[in-house]
């Protein structure tokens, strides 16, 4: 949603001054939005996600594994 002229962030926050709470909240829930859609989109957020990503337990990657040699054996017969 990028606006095609520049509004000056003084003007923005002194114009901000004068919405009443409901529009403030409003406001805030979307700035909020937009800052988290950013900072998702963001590379320096990889190592963030790379830890947060599932694991395998031992016994997935037992599962996996056992998967793996059948296909394999399969293949081979």
């Amino acid at each position: 949603m990028e606006q095609s002229e520049n509004i000056n962030v003084s003007d923005l926050v002194m114009a901000v001054k004068f919405l009443p709470i409901a529009e403030l909240e409003t406001l805030l829930s979307a700035v909020n939005n937009e800052i988290l859609l950013k900072s998702r989109n963001s590379p320096s957020n990889l190592r963030q996600i790379l830890l947060k990503a599932p694991t395998w337990s031992d016994e997935d990657l037992e599962r996996y594994q056992n998967a793996r040699d059948h296909i394999n054996r399969s293949r081979l017969a």
